[in-house]
């Protein structure tokens, strides 16, 4: 057994044995990046020479502050991580107390890494609460976007706030488990500029979810339109192409002159009333 004090993950490496599996060791060496490690240890039950892995037992485990991890290269790095490494022969845990995503606060998270047959496979549960600005960076900055298209890369939410959780498996090293990813967004006094259509809603409330099974889904948000109540449904649709597209159904009503203005219809201008 060995411990350590007031050190800093640069110095992981000495500690990490190389008998390890290598995918396992390799995401150890390149998840976890800078940060302070106030304590850790090693225990290496087994003996000293020879191939008997099944009697070998390794533990390791170290806390760490201000760490830095990026469970997966496709997905953003959690930063300021105060969390704990537990690493039990071919399995690893990080469980982490707080840290930030994007501007946005990590109030829990759970990593698990497991051996499959071939590669290994990362298991994430995190929820965080912060700004919905971050919430939809999540939905097109990550592996998400491939599935939702590109709908919303022109869309701003510059205000509001927000409530999510995360659940990610995610293969690596050629594993063959399935990649399912489920976010949960909730919005609250948000604001949603949506700049190719011209459109903009205040005062968003409502959840916001990706499955990877019935892909983006908001059946029931509450939101304001041209000053007046509006409800918004939002789903994705794949075509037999494998193209995505989202529909929006927005139920409420508007003054038929913002009607008018904002279509540029010239029509409609000599329209009134609601």
């Amino acid at each position: 057994a060995i411990g350590l004090r007031n050190s800093e993950a640069k110095y992981r490496d000495t500690f990490l044995p190389y008998i390890l599996p290598q995918n396992l060791l390799h995401w150890l060496k390149t998840s976890i990046g800078e940060a302070q490690v106030p304590t850790a240890g090693f225990i290496y039950r087994g003996a000293l020479s020879g191939h008997e892995l099944q009697s070998r037992a390794i533990q390791f485990f170290a806390d760490v502050n201000d760490a830095s991890l990026q469970f997966d290269p496709a997905w953003p790095t959690l930063t300021a991580l105060d969390a704990r490494l537990l690493v039990d022969d071919g399995q690893a845990f990080v469980r982490a107390y707080s840290g930030q995503l994007y501007n946005t606060a990590v109030e829990g998270a759970a990593v698990h890494v497991l051996p499959q047959s071939k590669g290994i496979s990362v298991h994430v549960n995190a929820r965080a609460r912060g700004y919905a600005q971050d919430g939809l960076r999540v939905l097109r900055e990550t592996p998400l976007h491939k599935a939702i298209g590109n709908t919303m890369d022109s869309w701003h939410m510059p205000q509001g706030l927000l409530t999510a959780g995360l659940q990610l498996q995610i293969p690596l090293g050629g594993a063959d488990v399935p990649q399912q990813e489920d976010v949960r967004i909730a919005l609250y006094d948000t604001q949603l500029r949506m700049d190719e259509l011209r459109l903009q809603f205040n005062a968003i409330q409502g959840e916001i979810r990706y499955d990877h099974n019935t892909g983006l889904q908001a059946p029931a948000l509450a939101a304001t339109l041209f000053d007046k109540p509006v409800q918004v449904a939002i789903s994705s649709k794949q075509d037999k192409r494998g193209q995505t597209t989202l529909q929006i159904d927005g139920q409420g009503s508007a003054n038929a002159r913002d009607i008018a203005s904002w279509s540029n219809l010239q029509p409609l201008q000599l329209l009134a009333g609601q």
